[in-house]
């Protein structure tokens, strides 16, 4: 080939290697939604004490990606961008860690998250609580995800 086709060509094989090379990719791409979050600050607690669990990211769908058209005059048109609506059905369950024996309690229901999907909950953690290692964990049948669950932390029976 020579002229015009082939330079066509050379210019095309240069623009895909550049892309390959710099792991570009000549396609659109899914993003990923954060999953809800369920977070305290303790590391040791009393039975029967109070504790502050705060919530991250619980919406109800996945708005992250969206596409966007060109009105003419009237300017740009995206859609898919819109806020998530919060969850408003989070339950707060807490769950035993290693040999620390018994079942899963819900220490709370009903909790809300607000327009940033964001919550701050307190719960009273039962009397009757084994010393051992225990986590806290969101859970939602609306949420986007399942909640992560917070770091352990101790539970020292109350005296």
């Amino acid at each position: 080939m020579t002229g015009s086709g082939g330079r066509a060509v050379r210019q095309a094989s240069l623009a895909l290697l550049i892309l390959v090379a710099f792991g570009v990719s000549a396609f659109p791409s899914q993003a990923g939604c954060a999953g809800p979050v369920t977070s305290t600050e303790i590391r040791r607690a009393m039975a029967g004490g109070v504790i502050e669990v705060k919530g991250e990211y619980w919406g109800t769908e996945c708005n992250d990606t969206g596409t966007c058209t060109s009105g003419g005059c009237s300017g740009e048109r995206c859609t898919g961008l819109e806020p998530s609506p919060p969850a408003t059905d989070i339950s707060i369950v807490l769950l035993t860690r290693g040999e620390t024996p018994g079942p899963p309690r819900v220490l709370a229901e009903g909790v809300t998250a607000d327009e940033d999907l964001a919550f701050s909950v307190e719960v009273t953690l039962p009397d009757d609580l084994a010393s051992g290692r225990y986590q806290l964990v969101g859970m939602s049948d609306t949420a986007i995800g399942p909640g992560g669950p917070t770091e352990s932390f101790k539970v020292v029976e109350a005296t």
